[in-house]
C-alpha cells in the first residue's frame, strides 16, 4: 500500500505533462498544419470551433457515462480516449486529402479536449481514496511541459511569407523570405 501512496504524484504528475505538451502542439500549430494541408483560415476557424463544440456536447454524456460504467475505470477509458487520438493520428499520416486531414484533426482536438476532465478526475479520485497526491505540482509540470514543448516545436515555425520565391524547373530562382514565429 506504501509504494502505490508514494507512486501516485510521479504518475500524475507524467500524465499531466504528456497531456499538456500534446496539448501544445496540437494546438498551437493547428493553423500551421492545416494552412499546409490546403484549407483556408475560415476553414480552419470552422474546424477549431466544431471540434470545442463537439468536445462540449460529448463531455458530459461520456461523464455521465463513466459514473456507471463497472467495466472500465477513469484510467482505462482514458487510455481508450488516447487510443482514439492516436487512431486520428496515423490517419493524418496515411490518408490524403485536405477534408479526410481536417476531419480527423478535428476528432483528433475533440478527443484531446474530452480527456481533461477525466484526466482531472483520476486526480480527484486519488484525494477520495486518501492517495498522497501533489496535484499541484503535477499542474506545474503540466505548464512546465507546455512551454518548454511551445519554445522546442516554436523554432523556425514560418509566420509570414513576405517575398514569394520563384522555382523553373528543378531549380530555384528566387528563395522565398519569410519572417519566423519565434
Amino acid at each position: 500500500m506504501k509504494n502505490a501512496m508514494r507512486s501516485a504524484t510521479p504518475h500524475y504528475t507524467w500524465i499531466q505533462g504528456c497531456y499538456w505538451m500534446v496539448y501544445c502542439i496540437l494546438l498551437s500549430f493547428s493553423s500551421v498544419y492545416l494552412l499546409e494541408q490546403g484549407l483556408s483560415n475560415t476553414e480552419i476557424g470552422l474546424l477549431l470551433g466544431l471540434s470545442g463544440l463537439a468536445s462540449a456536447l460529448l463531455q458530459p454524456v461520456a461523464g455521465a457515462r463513466a459514473g456507471r460504467m463497472r467495466r472500465l475505470s477513469l484510467g482505462q477509458l482514458s487510455g481508450c480516449l488516447v487510443g482514439g487520438m492516436g487512431l486520428c493520428a496515423l490517419g493524418l499520416l496515411l490518408l490524403p486529402g485536405k477534408w479526410v486531414q481536417g476531419g480527423l484533426f478535428m476528432v483528433l482536438l475533440a478527443l484531446l479536449q474530452m480527456l481533461a476532465p477525466f484526466l482531472y478526475a483520476i486526480g480527484m479520485g486519488c484525494a477520495a481514496q486518501n492517495i498522497p497526491l501533489n496535484f499541484g505540482l503535477a499542474r506545474g509540470v503540466g505548464a512546465g511541459a507546455y512551454a518548454l514543448a511551445s519554445s522546442l516545436y516554436g523554432e523556425n515555425v514560418v509566420a509570414e511569407e513576405l517575398q514569394k520565391g520563384y522555382m523553373y524547373r528543378d531549380s530555384v530562382v528566387r528563395h522565398s523570405m519569410v519572417k519566423v514565429a519565434n
